[in-house]
């Protein structure tokens, strides 16, 4: 319930904003202390509820209680303060329009029960409907055609100039459809609708100033003018009810028998179109987790776990697309082997922890070195590859590789150590030192271990002499193993 408290002793007003607080559906949406400025905050706002004192400064609550009732289209229920038990203004404020009277000096918890009498009550699965009616995702979305042509027809069929389609919130009723009534909404607590959810059938109004639980309605005394009113209510599948297909006349009326069940079939309609809105947007979302676990799968079966870059398989992938590029007559294509120099000691000194640590902190240093453009990849323990696609001259690898060797060589501090760490790099040109995947990185990893004997912290580019000794130090060690499995 919406309400304006017009009081001028800010000792009272506090006190009234308190007593207030303690119920969750009063909401205070403004005050004043005189009469002009009350008038217009009324007019502005439109409350459900006013709560006046007879004795403003400046002005007078009496008179403002008799302009509010001669503005057209202003309806609130008004409750008149007074700090007189007996206030001889009380039954003039009763013959203005008052619908309450307290001794605002007293016990004023008989207000709180008085606003709360105005209220429609609660249907007994109240959380769980508000939980199905958020579920739904209806409200404050846009109008809708298939909506508003329901509740078109409806209004047509019964011959009434507003037709609704209503949804109940917490404090309020919104509408989806709202045809011939300029709102978008209006308040729960003056709402016919939230009796309707009660109804369980057709709540049908045929007159409701002589209904007394919404003669004094402020949808009835202002506008729009409610005088007949029928709303349907709109019932899910698991039986939380919503909102209602309703339709409103500013004179009193009653449907025949086959305007009723017409607005059965069409409430039927708005069910089907709900229902319809919620299964696709559930095929939608069951989509969307399918593509995102896709996702994951693709990360897991792509990424390293530890450092989050990708991994040989995805690097594979990323050199095979190199190549064809470059086949095509593109730019070179660079292939490098990153080993770094005394990360097994740290490791087994300082323990996984840290060495996890290093790597972690070693991957983010390399993916900031190399260009947007090239792939970092782990391929595990303290061994990283890289793709360099659309280099101009061989030359662009080594530059990068020295760039790397030189950001593997600032210290690191972890976990309250200072490391230091080294790094071998073996590059390999596409076409130059390989024609495929195998060979460019067989000749990269090959590169890297001649930097390696070379003392490390540096790169070298793959040559066949390289091949060569690789190829006789394997010789020799074969015929090493012979030898001592023959006992020489």
């Amino acid at each position: 319930m919406r309400i304006v408290i017009v009081e001028d002793s800010p000792l009272v007003r506090d006190n009234l904003l308190a007593l207030l607080a303690r119920h969750p559906a009063l909401a205070v949406i403004g005050t004043a202390a005189g009469e002009d400025e009350a008038f217009l905050l009324i007019t502005r706002t439109r409350p459900d509820a006013v709560l006046l004192d007879l004795a403003l400064s400046p002005g007078s609550g009496l008179s403002l209680l008799r302009r509010v009732r001669a503005t057209h289209g202003l309806g609130p229920r008004v409750v008149v303060l007074s700090n007189q038990p007996a206030d001889p203004y009380a039954a003039l404020c009763r013959d203005a329009g008052a619908d309450a009277f307290f001794d605002k000096c007293g016990d004023l918890s008989g207000l709180l029960a008085q606003l709360a009498s105005w209220m429609p009550p609660l249907p007994t699965d109240e959380p769980q409907r508000l939980r199905r009616l958020t579920r739904l995702q209806v409200l404050d979305t846009p109008a809708e055609e298939s909506f508003d042509a329901i509740a078109r027809i409806a209004a047509g069929i019964t011959r009434t100039p507003i037709g609704l389609i209503s949804q109940v919130d917490a404090h309020r009723q919104w509408f989806k459809a709202h045809i011939g009534l300029a709102a978008s909404e209006t308040s729960r607590s003056a709402s016919f609708c939230a009796h309707a959810l009660l109804a369980g059938e057709l709540l049908e109004v045929e007159d409701a100033t002589r209904d007394p639980r919404f003669a004094d309605s402020p949808l009835v005394r202002g506008e729009p003018g409610v005088r007949f009113y029928a709303g349907m209510p709109l019932v899910m599948p698991t039986g939380e009810v919503i909102g209602t297909l309703c339709v409103i006349d500013h004179q009193p009326r009653r449907l025949d028998d086959s305007q009723r069940a017409a607005l059965r079939v069409l409430a039927r309609s708005v069910m089907i179109e709900l229902e319809l809105r919620e299964r696709v947007r559930e095929l939608e979302d069951e989509v969307t987790r399918r593509h995102e676990a896709e996702a994951r799968i693709m990360r897991l079966a792509t990424r390293d776990a530890l450092t989050g870059l990708p991994n040989r398989a995805a690097l594979m992938d990323r050199l095979q697309q190199g190549i064809r590029a470059a086949q095509r007559g593109g730019p070179l294509l660079g292939v490098l082997f990153l080993d770094l120099d005394r990360f097994k000691w740290i490791n087994d000194t300082l323990g996984h922890d840290v060495g996890d640590a290093l790597l972690q902190e070693m991957a983010q240093r390399l993916s900031a070195t190399v260009r947007d453009s090239d792939t970092v990849a782990r391929l595990g323990g303290d061994e990283f590859a890289f793709v360099l696609p659309a280099l101009q001259r061989a030359e662009d690898a080594e530059a990068i590789a020295a760039k790397l060797i030189a950001a593997v060589l600032q210290p690191l501090t972890l976990r309250g150590h200072t490391l230091h760490v080294g790094g071998s790099i073996g590059v390999a040109v596409y076409p130059h030192q390989g024609h495929n995947e195998d060979a460019l990185l067989r000749h990269a990893d090959l590169a890297m271990y001649h930097a390696k004997e070379l003392g490390g912290n540096q790169h070298q580019v793959f040559s066949e002499n390289m091949n060569v000794r690789a190829v006789e130090r394997m010789t020799i060690e074969s015929e090493l193993r012979v030898a001592i499995d023959d006992g020489q």
